[in-house]
C-alpha cells in the first residue's frame, strides 16, 4: 500500500517536474499533490486496500486517513513485541530459577526453557519466542560448553 503511494507521488512530481531523477523536495511536492480518487484507486489494483486519498500541504494524513481509508486498512502496527506474553520482568520472574540452577552448574536447554515458558503462559508457543527471549535476556542456550549465564 506505502509502495502504491511512493509510486503516484513521484509519477505526479514526475509529470510536473520531467521525467528524471528528483530532489526530495520535489518528491515532497508530489506527496502533497497526491490525490487518489476511488476510479483510480481501482484502476490501481487497490480496491478493498484503502478508499481515496487527497493529501494537501496543510494535510498530510489526507481525507483518505480521516474517513477510515488506510487507517482502517492497515490495523495494528507491525513489529515490535506486539504478539509478547509477558513483560520483560515477569519473564525475569520465569526465568529465574532456571538462571539459578543454571550458576549451579546444570544444562539448561531450549526445550527447558521453552515447556517452562509454555508452562506459565498456558499455551504453547513457537521455538523463535525461546530464542527471541534469550537474545533478550542475554542468554547461550544448547551447547555443553555455553551455559546459561
Amino acid at each position: 500500500m506505502n509502495g502504491i503511494l511512493n509510486v503516484e507521488a513521484i509519477r505526479i512530481a514526475q509529470e510536473k517536474f520531467g521525467h528524471r531523477t528528483l530532489s526530495g523536495d520535489e518528491v515532497r511536492w508530489g506527496f502533497e499533490h497526491l490525490h487518489l480518487d476511488p476510479a483510480r484507486v481501482e484502476a490501481l489494483g487497490a480496491k478493498g486496500l484503502f478508499h481515496s486519498i487527497h493529501v494537501t500541504w496543510d494535510n498530510h494524513e489526507g481525507n483518505g486517513y480521516l474517513n477510515g481509508g488506510l487507517v482502517a486498512a492497515q490495523g495494528r502496527p507491525k513489529g515490535g513485541r506486539r504478539h509478547q506474553n509477558l513483560t520483560f520482568k515477569e519473564e525475569e520472574k520465569v526465568l529465574a530459577p532456571l538462571q539459578a540452577a543454571a550458576q549451579t552448574g546444570k544444562m539448561i536447554t531450549a526445550g527447558s526453557v521453552k515447556t517452562r515458558y509454555e508452562t506459565h503462559v498456558g499455551h504453547a508457543l513457537p521455538d523463535s519466542t525461546v530464542y527471541w527471549l534469550q537474545a533478550r535476556h542475554q542468554w547461550r542456550l544448547g551447547t555443553r560448553t555455553n551455559r546459561c549465564a
